[in-house]
């Protein structure tokens, strides 16, 4: 799922499995909570581009994994 800049809200409680990446944000402000990952595996789950600002709701990058099943980040975003 590609989420577009400047879009809000939330993205609960689902599975996503084969694809090259699950969550795709480019600067969004999207809350992401309780998603799971199935088999055959993503390239990666949760990918921050680098248009994604730095802070809340993406600061902490380890949190974020743990509170959607341990999802593979990549964190893409300059700086932060």
């Amino acid at each position: 799922m590609y989420i577009n800049p400047n879009v809000t809200g939330t993205i609960n409680n689902n599975t996503v499995y084969n694809t090259r990446g699950g969550f795709l944000v480019d600067g969004a402000l999207t809350t992401l909570t309780g998603n799971a990952w199935g088999v055959p595996a993503n390239f990666t789950d949760i990918a921050l581009l680098v248009g994604t600002t730095c802070g809340p709701p993406y600061d902490n990058v380890a949190q974020l994994s743990q509170l959607n099943s341990n999802a593979n980040i990549d964190d893409q975003r300059v700086g932060c």
